[in-house]
């Protein structure tokens, strides 16, 4: 009897077993036939999965369901890796600048002019010392084909460009929204943003160059010369009136959603900061060359005036640089002379 009662507790077990393991492949083949179909619907290939009468799933694949790896490497510059592109990775693109054409004594002696700028400050018609720094620039330069543009000039009594005018033999446009003087070009013109290249245009306003260009509208300024600018004309020696109270690492200006009708108060917000200024100009190539003493106006010079050096990081570069201060002021000459090459 004892032994009965073992074995029938035996047989229970195993029962229970078998239908547990029969449970479990059900639900697995469940899994593994909604996987296929999920795997059937995204992929590209003529994929089949039947199912037959007694429940088993049949999947028939007309290529394989993996990318198939890429071919042998080859010495052809056509069959570059690059055709198999890696995710994350870019390639490299370096942005095309123009070789210097200052190096050693030459750009030393440019950089020192440039620090120079400031003891040429010497008001004659301008506003301040403006006159005797856009004399050493062009002093510097040259006078190209004379011809300048500003505006925001009131009567062209107290300008930039006056000394120009009338010492220097040059012409140009003259534009303010409140006067007029046909003897000395004038022009009454409110100046926009949306307008100024409309207006260059109707004055015949020589395209690309302009060998000054003077901007001084008292509030919207960063707006106006970026339209310049982006309608394709190239000063080769720009001044403009600067926010001198937005400090040095502020990039800003007044919002360009402000109406074009929108004066200055006599408050400190204005037009735009030292740093937009100059960031806007290393966009078309200009160079920030000096800052009056004042904290007025600002001077940039096209690149290719200078030897196509990038003043700022010529500055910096000497700024940070030490002389050799190891052995007898470096390691001795070297015998041979070799040169070196200039990058």
């Amino acid at each position: 009897m004892k032994k009965r009662v073992i074995l029938s507790i035996i047989a229970g077990a195993v029962f229970c077993f078998s239908l547990g393991a029969l449970f479990e492949q059900k639900r697995l083949g469940q899994h593994f036939q909604h996987q296929l179909r999920l795997f059937s619907s995204s992929s590209s290939t003529s994929d089949a999965i039947k199912d037959d009468d007694d429940g088993k799933t049949t999947l028939t694949l007309s290529a394989s369901p993996f990318p198939s790896p890429p071919p042998p490497e080859h010495t052809s510059a056509s069959s570059s890796s690059s055709s198999f592109p890696m995710k994350g990775r870019r390639s490299a693109k370096k942005i095309p600048t123009p070789p210097w054409k200052l190096d050693g004594e030459e750009l030393r002696k440019t950089i020192e002019w440039i620090d120079a700028l400031e003891t040429k400050e010497k008001k004659i018609f301008s506003q301040n010392g403006e006159d005797g720094i856009v004399e050493a620039i062009f002093d510097r330069i040259g006078e190209g084909e004379k011809y300048y543009v500003e505006f925001g000039t009131e009567n062209g009594n107290e300008v930039n460009t006056r000394v120009l005018r009338e010492q220097k033999n040059w012409t140009g446009l003259l534009m303010d929204g409140g006067h007029s003087n046909p003897a000395i070009n004038l022009h009454k013109e409110f100046i926009t943003a949306s307008g100024i290249c409309g207006l260059f245009e109707k004055y015949k306003v020589p395209r690309p160059s302009i060998d000054l260009l003077s901007v001084d509208v008292d509030f919207l300024d960063f707006h106006v010369l970026k339209r310049i600018l982006e309608c394709g004309y190239e000063p080769r020696v720009l001044i403009v009136e600067h926010n001198s109270a937005l400090g040095a690492y502020r990039s800003a200006t007044v919002p360009s959603s402000l109406p074009e009708s929108s004066r200055w108060d006599g408050s400190n917000f204005f037009g735009a900061s030292i740093l937009a200024f100059s960031k806007l100009a290393r966009e078309y190539n200009l160079s920030l060359l000096y800052a009056d003493k004042l904290g007025v106006n600002l001077f940039f010079v096209a690149d290719k005036e200078l030897g196509e050096i990038d003043i700022a990081l010529a500055s910096w570069v000497r700024q940070k640089f030490n002389p050799p201060g190891y052995g007898r002021g470096g390691h001795p000459p070297d015998r041979l002379a070799r040169a070196y090459d200039v990058v």
